[in-house]
This record gives C-alpha cells, structure tokens and sequence, in this order.
C-alpha cells in the first residue's frame, strides 16, 4: 500500500520528531545517572570520607592519650582523663554520623550500583561501634582505679590501660583502612564520573548527529516529494502563455504523479481544441474565399462548356477534316467538367450545412453504400470486404453526411492501391474498443502508406499528394466527423497500409 503525499511527509516529521525525542530521553536518562553519581559522590563517599579522616584523627589522638597515661606512672592527671572522655564521646557522634550519611548515600544510589558497597560499609560501622561499646568496661576499670593509693588498684588499671592500648591501636588500624578505602573509592568514583561524562558527551554528540542526519534525509525526501509541484507550477505559466505543447513528467503513482498527468490530459485537450478553433477559422475563410471564388468562377465555366458544345457539334458537321479540332474542343469540355467539381467541392465545404441527425444504423448503410462500387472498385484492382462485428448499436447520423465522409476515405484508399496495381480494402464496423459507449468506423488498405510527416498534414485544407488532388477530402471527412460529436485519427507507416478509424457516439449517448 503506497502511502499519500501529505501521509508520507507526516511520517517523514514524525520519524524526526521521534528521533530527536529519543535523543533528548537518553541523553535526559545518561545525565541523570551521571547526576544520581555526582550526588553519591559529593552526599555520600566525600562526607564519609571527611567523616572517617575526623574519626582517624580522634581514635590517633586517644591512642597517644592512652600511650601518654602508660609513660606516667600515676595514670595522669584529670586533664588526660577529659580528653579521652571527650575524644571516645566525639568518636561514637563521628560514627553515627557516618551510619546516617551512609544511609542517605544508598537512597542517593538509584541505580543500585553502589548499594553493595554501602552497604557493607554500614556492617563495618556496626562492628566497630559493638568494638568501641566493648571497651568501656575498661574505661570504667581505668577510672576508677586511677588516683587510688592500693597496689590492688595500680595493678588493675595498668592492665586495664593495657588492654585498651591494644584494642584501640587495632580499631586504628580498622578505621584508618576504612579510610584510605573511602578516600580510594572517592578517587574511582570520580574517575568513573569524568569517564561517564566523557561518554555521555561522546555518545549525546553521536545521537544528535543521527539525529541532524535522519531530519536532513526526512528534508530531502520532502523536498523531492514536492519538488514536482514546482515543475506543474512552471508548466501552468507556460500554458496560461499559450505554449499548449507544455507537459511535465508524471512518472510514479502518488497524488503529484496524478495530477501531473491530470494536467498533461488537460494540456493536449486544450492543444486539440486550439487546434480545432484554428482550423475551424481557417476553413471558415477558406470556405469564404472559396464561395466568392467559385461565384465568380462558375458563370464563365458554364458560358465555356456551352460554347464548347457548340462548336464541337458545329466541328463535327464540318466533316472528318475536322477530326483533330473536335477532339481538342472535347478535352476542353472535360477540363471544364473537371473544373466544375473542384468548385463544387469548394462550396460543399464553405456551405456545409449542420447534420441532421437521425438514428441509424451504420453497418447497414456502410454496406449498402459500398454495395454499388464494390465492380468499380474490382476493375481497379481493388478487393473489398465489408465486415460488421457483433451486435453494433444505432448511432445518431447525417445518412447524406455519412456517405460523402466515407466515400472520401474509400476513394482515397483506392487512388492509394490503384498507383500500386491494387490491394484489399477492409471496411469494418464495429464497437469500439475501450468502452465509452461508441460505434468505430474502420477503413483499413493494403496501399504504401504514409510517413509520420505527412499524417500530421493531412486533415489541413490544401494539403495533398497527389497531383491532381484539391486536399479538402480528408479536412471535409474531419469536419463532418466533428459535427456528429466524433473523432477520426489514422495509424499508417512507409509500404505498411493506412487505417482510418472514425468514432461516433452511440445513440443513448449522443441523445
């Protein structure tokens, strides 16, 4: 299924539309993954990095407080004991603090990417805040023992002291991995983030750039598509300036195609009526000058044979002597009879009157016509065959008009063969072919037939090639046709025969 003008080039702005549409949604989905990243980076792994190094700093400075309690022998004063109160206190806000933002990171995360990662992190933080919660036993024991004058006392929490030193230098340890960890993640991550950037502009370049290439393609195509309506436009001044040759290419099947050839349609028939208008006017002078001509021609021509009679039965009284004379003033008499019918002709054409029509039947009057000069036409070396094919319907005629238009065509298919020694002349009538409702008249000879120059002559007054011949035959056969509502048109080639064909409307339609 071909798809309209107007369809194609709607779909053609859809498909650009769509694609731009599709351009904008992922490059739309590539920058919000990129800003869900940033937003991970800069909420997340960079304020529990910041997070960790201030948890580093303070589990450093309660280890060195701790070391600093084991070099006095007296466990300190109550400054030290404030500082590490402070530091374990600072520590424990530190890591709540990192548990909050690593939650906030993971609902940051939406695509999931990192959740692992966070994940586990919070699991770490759990553990080292059950090992930080363990130790305060110790510091209880530590407390409480410092300051005491017993040796039970002293003994009690250096072990304490002891043991904390321990177990603190390893949550060190812990903490400051977990560090170095964020602080490589956060390198990564923003390693991985300039990398998507990169990508996302790579890839947002080459989708625009498809983009810019499928509206460039959709463009031409619509351009194409259209551009035929420049050329019926063009075609259309051309015409309006009576160039009626003017056609312009219809090739293809979609609404342009077919109004260019709607056009070209319009075009020849207004070529064909130009041409009608002006041979109209052409045989309407012709058929002036021709009446006043033969008006002045024909009282002469009478007076001329009459006197010819007359002298040639004077001649012929005179006695043999006179035999060359008698033969001689006969010769004038038929050049004067010959002279006689051209001028008749002349006036038939300039005083053809309109049709009276009348329903009747053409393949009867065909043959009943040619009945009568079928001998003549055998003495010439001419064979008829008359055919009538099928159940032909009646058509509105001039019976009078329709005899002289087919007696021209037949005598000049005659003339045509007799110069050859002969041939066969078919007359068919029948329907025409194509529909229409029309009866077609076909007079079809074996004669050498016609160059395509000379067929675009010869329905023009005058115009003959024989030596003797008037050229009116055929322009008067054209005009009787077009009186009855008709056509005639010839198919003729060089040694190949020449066949006349002559519509006439059938009678329904004519009414």
């Amino acid at each position: 299924m071909r798809l309209s003008v107007s369809a194609r080039i709607f779909a053609g702005f859809s498909i650009v539309l769509l694609t731009f549409g599709a351009v904008s949604a992922l490059t739309w989905l590539r920058l919000r993954g990129l800003g869900a990243r940033m937003r991970v980076i800069n909420n997340g792994y960079l304020r529990l990095s910041l997070t960790f190094n201030e948890l580093e700093t303070l589990q450093s400075n309660l280890k060195h407080f701790l070391e600093g309690m084991g070099r006095v022998r007296d466990g300190g004063d109550d400054g030290g004991r404030n500082l590490i109160m402070a530091s374990r206190r600072a520590r424990l806000r530190s890591l709540s603090r990192a548990d909050e933002i690593a939650v906030d990171a993971t609902r940051l995360d939406t695509s999931g990417g990192e959740r692992r990662y966070l994940e586990g992190l919070r699991a770490d933080l759990g553990r080292l805040r059950g090992e930080l919660e363990s130790t305060e036993p110790l510091y209880t024991t530590l407390g409480g023992a410092l300051g005491k004058p017993s040796y039970g006392a002293e003994v009690d929490a250096r072990l304490a002291l002891l043991r904390l030193m321990r177990i603190e230098q390893r949550n060190f340890q812990a903490i400051r991995a977990v560090a170095f960890d964020l602080r490589r993640r956060v390198m990564r991550a923003g390693l991985a983030a300039q990398h998507d950037e990169s990508e996302a502009l790579k890839s947002t370049l080459l989708l625009v750039a498809i983009a810019i290439v499928v509206g460039a393609l959709v463009t031409v195509a619509a351009h194409l598509t259209v551009r035929p309506l420049k050329r019926l436009r063009d075609g259309a001044r051309q015409l309006a300036r009576g160039d009626w040759s003017q056609r312009v290419n219809a090739s293809g099947k979609d609404e342009i195609a077919e109004l260019a050839r709607e056009f070209n349609a319009m075009a020849a028939a207004l070529e064909e009526r130009e041409q009608r208008v002006i041979r109209s006017e052409r045989l309407a002078a012709i058929g002036q000058i021709a009446a006043q001509i033969t008006h002045e021609i024909r009282n002469p021509l009478s007076s001329i044979g009459l006197n010819a009679e007359i002298l040639e039965e004077e001649l012929a009284a005179a006695g043999p002597g006179a035999a060359q004379s008698v033969e001689a003033v006969r010769a004038i008499q038929r050049e004067v009879d010959r002279l006689t019918g051209i001028t008749e002709e002349y006036l038939q054409m300039a005083r053809m009157p309109k049709p009276r029509l009348e329903l009747e039947d053409l393949g009867a009057l065909v043959a009943d016509d040619l009945a009568f000069h079928k001998e003549s036409l055998a003495q010439k070396g001419v064979e008829l065959e008359v055919r009538v094919e099928g159940d032909v319907p009646r058509v509105l005629a001039d019976e009078n008009q329709i005899r002289q238009a087919l007696r021209n065509l037949v005598r000049n298919a005659t003339e045509a063969m007799a110069a050859g020694g002969g041939g066969r002349l078919t007359v068919t009538v029948c329907v025409a072919k194509g529909g229409g409702g029309e009866v077609e008249l076909r007079v079809t000879d074996t004669g050498p037939g016609m160059s395509a120059e000379t067929q675009a002559h010869i329905f023009e007054p005058f115009f003959t090639t024989k030596e003797k011949g008037t050229g009116l035959g055929l322009a008067l056969t054209q005009q009787i046709v077009a009186e009855h509502g008709g056509a005639i048109a010839v198919e003729s080639a060089p040694g190949q025969g020449t066949s006349f064909a002559v519509r006439l409307p059938a009678g329904a339609q004519a009414a």
